[in-house]
C-alpha cells in the first residue's frame, strides 16, 4: 500500500504536469486572470519601473528582498500555529506510515530524500553557480549574489521560524517546522530552471510549465520520504514546501528588478526596419 502511495502520488505530480503542458500549456495563466492574480502581477511590474527609476536597481533588489521576506514571515508564522493545532491529524499520519514501512521502499525513500539534505544543495548550488556564471553574457554577479543571499536566507529563517512557531518534534526524529528540505528543494532546483529558462531567447510556455512541473515533482517525492521516513509531521513537509515557492518567488523578483526583461543577456532583439514608402506590403 505504501509502496503504491508513494507511485501514484509522485508520478502523479509529474505526470499531470507534463501532460497540462503538452495538451494546455496556457492553463497556468488563464487560471491566473481567472483567480484575479493577473491584474496583482500587472500592478506589481507597473509599480516596478518607478521604484527602480527613484532607487537605483540595487536598492530596488534590496526593497524587493525586504518586502518578500515580509510576506514570508506573514504567511509562515500563522500557518505555524494552524499547523501547531492539527496534531492530531499528524499523530494520525506518522502512525499510519510506521505500520505500513516497507523495507525495500525505505531504502529508495533513504537516498531520494538527500536531494533536499545541505550536502547535496550545498555542491548543486556552487556548481549552478559556476555554470550560470559562465552561460550569461553580461550582470554575470546576479547569479552568484542571489544565490547565495537566498541559501543564507534560506538557513536563518527556517531557524527563526522553527524558534517562533515553536513545535513539538516528532517522536520519531528531530525534524521541526518548517521542512528545511522540502523549501531547499523548491528555492534551489527552481531558482536553477529559473535562471536557464531566462537564458533562453524564446522561453515557451510548454518548456516553463514542464520544467516547473519536474520542480514540482521533486518537491512533492521529498515531502513523501520526509514523511515516510518519519523525519517530519506532515503538516511542517506542506509547510516546507509553501516556504520555499515564497522564497523562490523573492529570489525571481530580485533578479528581475536587477535584470529587465527575461530574454538572453547581451544579444539585443532585431530592430524591425521601416519600409519605404509605396512598397507592396503598404499597398496591399
Amino acid at each position: 500500500m505504501a509502496t503504491l502511495l508513494a507511485v501514484v502520488i509522485v508520478f502523479g505530480a509529474l505526470g499531470t504536469g507534463l501532460l497540462l503542458a503538452a495538451s494546455r500549456p496556457d492553463l497556468p495563466w488563464v487560471l491566473a486572470a481567472r483567480s484575479g492574480l493577473a491584474p496583482v502581477a500587472t500592478a506589481v511590474r507597473a509599480a516596478r519601473e518607478p521604484v527602480i527609476t527613484r532607487l537605483g536597481r540595487a536598492p530596488g533588489a534590496g526593497y524587493a528582498y525586504v518586502l518578500g521576506i515580509g510576506a514570508v514571515m506573514l504567511v509562515m508564522w500563522p500557518l505555524g500555529v494552524l499547523a501547531r493545532g492539527s496534531q492530531a491529524l499528524d499523530d494520525r499520519v506518522l502512525t499510519w506510515f510506521e505500520g505500513h514501512a516497507d523495507g525495500p521502499l525505505t531504502d529508495w525513500m533513504d537516498v531520494l530524500t538527500q536531494i533536499g539534505n545541505r550536502p547535496v544543495t550545498k555542491p548543486v548550488t556552487l556548481i549552478a553557480i559556476v555554470v550560470l556564471f559562465l552561460v550569461r553574457r553580461r550582470r554575470r554577479w546576479v547569479v552568484p549574489v542571489v544565490f547565495l543571499l537566498m541559501f543564507v536566507t534560506e538557513f536563518a529563517f527556517q531557524n527563526l521560524l522553527e524558534h517562533a512557531v515553536h513545535r513539538a518534534d516528532p517522536p520519531t526524529s528531530g525534524g521541526n517546522f518548517p521542512s528545511g528540505g522540502c523549501a531547499r528543494v523548491i528555492l534551489t532546483y527552481g531558482l536553477i530552471v529559473f535562471f536557464l529558462l531566462r537564458e533562453r531567447r524564446r522561453e515557451g510556455r510548454q518548456a516553463v510549465f514542464a520544467w516547473y512541473s519536474v520542480v514540482a515533482a521533486a518537491g512533492v517525492l521529498e515531502a513523501f520520504s520526509r514523511t515516510y521516513l518519519l523525519k517530519h509531521w506532515v503538516t511542517d513537509t506542506v509547510a516546507g514546501l509553501v516556504f520555499g515557492l515564497l522564497l523562490l518567488v523573492t529570489a525571481m523578483s530580485m533578479v528581475n528588478v536587477l535584470d529587465g526583461a527575461g530574454r538572453l543577456l547581451g544579444r539585443e532583439e532585431p530592430i524591425p526596419v521601416p519600409e519605404p514608402a509605396g512598397s507592396l506590403s503598404q499597398q496591399s
